[in-house]
């Protein structure tokens, strides 16, 4: 064959071989690059949505209800797929359009998971065909039960060491079974020191120091509010308050300027910042301020205590007379009922299940054993057992909390499983299926209120796409975790130019002077406040009617500053456990945040005796 004919066959045969070739690696990189695209899309859509979780349940005052937990997800659902459909633009379909991808959500709360799946019950429509539609499934709690010939309990689990336990336990004396239902927290009962009589809690061993816990804290926060009638009872109002008693830090006129005493001004509502003591009671915080009653007189004050909501309103809760001892009343002691209820919680545990709780017991709701989770044959103790004491039961690395995190991962897959496996057989779109998610994700989201979105299924180049992402949520009023609780020096003498520490800052040593204390916050209290306010018109004192009006209020509680060294070096793991008083503020922060927190089974106390 001549050359000019070869050159033409190779021509005909090389080159379209590689312009095949070519384009395939072209398509290949396209696709490796699109696949990278989609990872940052998605995490994104699910950082939008635990956001506005988080902002829903930080504005919402029936936040602890089922139904506003409920509505609250749904909304989150509903960021999530616009900002999916916005991100891969397909703005425009509704969220039944956008989420065909998506075989499920989930949320991991305090004390138990939410899944958003696609179901086919019910779904016919009129031309008798059945369609899937992603619904919010129920609340299911993280639970397991236990039988045994000494006990057939079942115990809620949480993200922290808070079970609940009922069912029917077997009095060994008497051979009766009695019925039990109680709620608390488990804690080391070695590390608790008591009275003579063995009946009050006294300290708390910290790191090799006693703190003592027979102590109040002093708690103080800013709020601030627009006056909405200088003469309606019932609402703080500037007329009634003298500024030498430092219930009045700032009383800003529209224009801007501050007035320099607590009389009345003319014009529009005028936001009024106090900085307030306060103190629990039923989980709701209620501040104290000073009326200018009685202020020229030592011996008598009134004090009255006000409630302030999310919407912005201040509402008289109640009002008392005191003596000279007035501040020894404001004081908070939450700390002090969380150590001795979790106390006698525990010590219940240890009595009632003498000889343990084995983790072999653990049986499926048909009565066969549990054998995913626990090996028959290996006996070991969730708590109690071998007559060892609740030590046992708490510490990551204690039996019973790998147990917990084992049987709340068990729950979340097996429902996970069912979801997405009913899916894929009743929509013949793809074969969906739960990936498999690492240790170390699945110790972060049953640490943490999280968040995980599964995407499959969508087409991108030769391949179709499957992953899921993962956001967790550190800035909640839901759940306050040890790392989410910021500390300030001097709490009641706080400016901007002073910081706010993690507890792992050893900055906090360099700001402490002697006789200073330590007051530990959620970081959520750190963050700027604002409330779309409306302000229901009043007559001033000259007789001028003003209309109803919207105002945006924004106010830090605590003006104190992030520190930059809790910033940059945040697992840097120094820590001040060298001054003592950082440890008291641990502790006695941990367990203020921890018994105001809301439970659902916090009521089982009260109820069932």
């Amino acid at each position: 064959m001549k050359l000019p004919n070869m050159a033409l066959v190779f021509a005909i045969i090389i080159i379209p071989i590689s312009l095949v070739f070519s384009t395939y690696v072209g398509y290949q990189v396209s696709t490796v690059a699109m696949q990278s695209t989609y990872d940052t899309r998605i995490v994104t859509a699910t950082r939008d949505a635990i956001e506005a979780l988080e902002l829903n349940t930080f504005g919402d005052l029936t936040k602890d209800s089922a139904a506003s937990t409920r509505r609250n997800i749904q909304a989150s659902v509903n960021t999530f797929a616009n900002s999916f459909a916005s991100n891969f633009n397909v703005s425009g379909y509704d969220n039944s359009d956008v989420l065909v991808y998506v075989p499920a959500l989930l949320f991991t709360m305090y004390d138990g998971y939410y899944i958003y799946a696609p179901t086919t019950e019910n779904q016919a429509d009129d031309d008798g065909y059945s369609h899937n539609k992603h619904v919010l499934k129920p609340y299911i709690y993280y639970s397991a039960r236990y039988k045994s010939d000494d006990y057939d309990v079942v115990i809620n689990y949480s993200l922290d060491d808070y079970i609940t336990i009922t069912g029917t336990v077997r009095d060994k004396i008497t051979n009766k079974w009695n019925y039990v239902a109680k709620s608390g927290y488990l804690i080391d009962t070695s590390k608790i020191s008591k009275n003579s009589d063995e009946t009050k809690v006294t300290g708390w061993n910290e790191g090799g120091t006693w703190v003592n816990l027979n102590q109040s804290e002093e708690l103080y926060e800013n709020i601030s509010f627009y006056e909405e009638d200088f003469n309606l009872d019932g609402y703080i109002n500037m007329a009634d308050y003298n500024m030498g008693q430092n219930a009045i830090t700032s009383i800003v006129v529209p224009d801007g300027t501050t007035a320099s005493d607590g009389g009345q001004l003319s014009g529009d509502p005028h936001k009024i910042t106090l900085k307030c003591r306060y103190c629990y009671s039923n989980n709701q915080k209620y501040y104290y301020a000073i009326s200018c009653e009685g202020a020229h007189d030592s011996s008598k004050y009134v004090g009255k205590w006000y409630t302030f909501d999310n919407t912005g309103h201040v509402t008289r809760a109640n009002e008392n007379t005191w003596g000279n001892d007035q501040v020894s009343l404001l004081n908070d002691y939450s700390a002090e009922k969380f150590y001795q209820e979790a106390y006698d919680f525990s010590k219940w545990v240890e009595t009632t299940f003498d000889d343990g709780i084995i983790a072999k017991n653990m049986i499926k709701p048909d009565g066969t054993p549990v054998s995913e989770l626990t090996d028959p044959k290996d006996i070991y103790y969730i708590f109690n057992g071998d007559n060892t004491n609740i030590l046992d039961a708490v510490g990551e690395s204690s039996a019973f909390n790998q147990h917990k995190l084992s049987v709340m991962q068990n729950s979340i897959v097996y429902n996970l499983n069912v979801a997405i496996s009913n899916y894929a057989n009743a929509s013949g779109i793809y074969d969906f299926a739960l990936p498999e998610i690492s240790e170390n994700e699945w110790n972060k989201v049953l640490t943490n209120i999280s968040m995980i979105s599964f995407v499959q299924g969508m087409p991108i180049g030769f391949k179709t796409y499957n992953n899921y992402a993962i956001v967790t949520s550190t800035n909640n009023q839901m759940y306050v975790s040890d790392e989410s609780i910021y500390y300030v020096i001097n709490s009641n003498d706080e400016n901007t130019s002073k910081d706010h520490h993690l507890a792992s800052c050893s900055k906090m040593g360099d700001e402490i002077n002697t006789g200073d204390k330590i007051t530990g916050y959620p970081s959520t209290e750190f963050d700027m406040y604002t409330i779309n306010y409306l302000t229901t018109g009043f007559i001033d004192e000259n007789g001028k009617k003003y209309p109803d009006k919207d105002h945006y209020l924004s106010f830090y509680r605590h003006p104190s500053l992030d520190c930059y060294y809790c910033i940059v070096n945040k697992n840097s793991g120094a820590k001040d456990d060298d001054i003592f008083e950082m440890k008291r503020a641990k502790v006695l922060a941990k367990g203020r945040i921890k018994y105001n927190q809301y439970k659902v089974t916090q009521y089982i106390n009260n109820k069932v005796h």
